[in-house]
């Protein structure tokens, strides 16, 4: 009875204690850091070389990048500024000049 029990499990289940699987597993790292907003894929899902796989939560970056303009913006009216003072051939008075030069650039 046990022979017939192991024959017919072994004829339809593959058994060993000696098994591996051989796979490719390619790791995964982000070029930047953030939230996940959505994923694309399944797990164990088939994917190939530029398929987008998640979208991160940019709200973060876009904070940043409007500062990053507001500091250029800033930047640029304080090298007008500068310009306006060190010109040689100034005979105005220098403060309603910067004021309004200040209220331009903002």
């Amino acid at each position: 009875m046990f022979a017939y029990k192991k024959i017919s499990y072994a004829q339809h289940n593959e058994d060993t204690e000696n098994s591996q699987i051989e796979c490719n597993i390619v790791p995964i790292a982000p070029r930047i850091s953030g939230y996940i907003d959505q994923i694309y894929v399944k797990e164990n899902q088939r994917v190939h070389k530029g398929d987008t796989i998640l979208k991160l939560d940019d709200r973060d970056l876009k904070i940043r990048l409007q500062q990053a303009f507001i500091n250029a913006k800033s930047a640029g009216a304080n090298v007008s500024v500068v310009k306006v003072m060190l010109h040689p051939q100034m005979h105005l008075p220098v403060l309603p000049l910067l004021l309004s030069l200040l209220h331009r650039q903002i």
